[in-house]
């Protein structure tokens, strides 16, 4: 009996292979079926290397870390919860996480670090209507490489947040937004850095103060400011007396903010472009203080804003110091450095209360430019220690405050620390000038004789006669920078 036979798909074989007739026929197995086993094995790969799911660390109450957790275990604090991480506790919360998160709850606890809380996206999120009825502080290292190390947004915290470590994040070191609401302030004695800001404010509201003895920086390729306050409202002020430095901005107000209270600076504020920023936002008054410790790296402009030196305080303007403000007024001292010239956009008073110190040298003297309306008061305190016969300018320094719109008042006190030598100032109608000629008669004669100097008196009658004859010579200029009547008298001394 003849037998049929039938050519068949072998799965096993993975090629054809010839069969009885009645055997089973599944056919090669098509394209779409060989994808689908491979995406199942796949997946199948994929689920058995996935990581594990994170642990909340914080589960009510109070909590405390104190040793090293797992990546990417982290802490979600729930209603009226609060946590410590001490001196030795790290928070590592891995990638793509938030280290600690308030999410839509209410507390009146408070969020304490003194160790590390690291995340990748945020070191501390407070969100979603979140109350917290303490504050924020941080004594260790709270960072975050991709976004803030502390963002508050759509919240309250009604205590403060405070820094006397270090606060990093790769957009901003703090982040407060969409009507969050502070109730106290932010004080820094540490660090708070970002890539584009150390802290943003953004459409939110600052019931107390900010006060900055540390460090607030950008990195140096940020884009915004190192303080940007925009749309918002801080009401208790700004004090600086560390270092705001920033890129290209160091304070930005904008978008329709407001500053009450003003900024007392005696630190260093800096920008690469600005120091201050205020575009259509309101900033009361910027105050300077401090015994000539403070600094204004880049331009001011805040051309609404009143600027005063405070009585007691000292500032020196820098070569190169521009403010562009409402007017610019000294109540303490005043100075300008031999060489320096300042611009004021703005008008400029020397209160009666005041000391306006130009420095006169061989090198040059200082100036100072005004757009507005100048008015001279107080004391004229010439320094004139780097002046000697190498430069006389002739008897005359032109233009020491010049381009004023219009002058009014003069100085009620003149004085300069040349011994011999008295400096007096010339009225213009933008500013004045200053020239300088010999002071009473005797000058040389009487140091040597007040210091016992007999051997020199010979010398020293005969020096004040060529003095009294051509007080511009260069004799009588080598005299110039001295302010004690013991130099004078040794200067005598050596031409015997």
């Amino acid at each position: 009996m003849n037998k049929a036979y039938r050519t068949l798909w072998s799965e096993a074989r993975q090629c054809f292979v010839v069969a009885h007739e009645k055997a089973a026929a599944r056919g090669k197995p098509s394209t779409t079926r060989k994808a689908l086993v491979r995406a199942v094995a796949a997946a199948l790969l994929v689920l058995g290397a996935a990581p594990a799911l994170a642990t909340n660390l914080c589960t009510g109450g109070a909590t405390t870390i104190s040793g090293t957790t797992t990546p990417p275990d982290n802490c979600s604090l729930g209603n009226n919860a609060s946590l410590t991480v001490t001196g030795t506790g790290k928070l590592l919360a891995g990638t793509n996480t938030t280290g600690v998160e308030v999410y839509g709850v209410t507390t009146t606890g408070s969020i304490i670090n003194h160790g590390t809380i690291a995340a990748a996206r945020t070191g501390i999120r407070v969100e979603s209507n979140s109350s917290i009825g303490g504050g924020i502080t941080n004594t260790g290292q709270i960072t975050s490489s991709d976004k803030r190390g502390i963002r508050v947004e759509s919240s309250i915290l009604a205590g403060s947040i405070y820094n006397s470590g270090t606060i990093t994040g790769g957009t901003a070191g703090i982040l407060l937004e969409s009507e969050t609401t502070l109730g106290g302030g932010i004080t820094n004695s540490g660090t708070i850095q970002g890539g584009s800001a150390g802290i943003m404010i953004f459409s939110s509201t600052l019931m107390g103060k900010i006060v900055n003895h540390g460090s607030i920086l950008t990195d140096s390729t940020g884009d915004a400011a190192a303080l940007f306050i925009r749309s918002s409202s801080v009401v208790g002020g700004l004090v600086n007396d560390g270092t705001i430095d920033g890129r290209p901005k160091g304070i930005l107000l904008a978008f329709s903010s407001t500053l009450t209270g003003g900024l007392t600076n005696s630190g260093t504020i800096a920008g690469s472009e600005y120091a201050i920023y205020v575009d259509s936002s309101s900033l009361d008054s910027i105050v300077i203080t401090g015994n000539d410790t403070a600094k204004f790296i880049g331009e001011v402009y805040a051309p609404a804003t009143p600027v005063t030196v405070a009585g007691g305080a000292t500032y020196t303007l820098d070569n190169g110091n521009h403010f562009q403000v409402q007017i610019f007024t000294n109540q303490g001292t005043l100075k300008i450095g031999a060489g320096s010239e300042a611009t004021i956009s703005g008008d400029f008073t020397l209160a009666n209360t005041g000391t306006f110190s130009p420095a006169v040298a061989d090198s040059g003297y200082g100036r100072i430019s005004v757009s507005g309306a100048v008015a001279l008061g107080g004391t004229l305190a010439v320094d004139a220690a780097g002046l000697t016969a190498a430069n006389t300018y002739n008897g005359t320094v032109a233009g020491v405050i010049y381009g004023g719109s219009s002058r009014t008042g003069t100085f009620a006190t003149v004085t300069d620390n040349s011994l011999l030598f008295d400096f007096t100032p010339v009225y213009k109608t933008d500013g004045f000038d200053l020239t300088f000629g010999g002071s009473s008669p005797g000058g040389v004669l009487a140091a040597v004789n007040a210091t016992g100097n007999s051997p020199a008196r010979g010398a020293a009658a005969a020096l004040d006669a060529i003095i009294a004859d051509n007080p511009g010579g260069p004799i009588a200029t080598l005299f110039l920078p001295f302010s004690t009547q013991q130099q004078v008298s040794d200067a005598v001394s050596q031409t015997l």
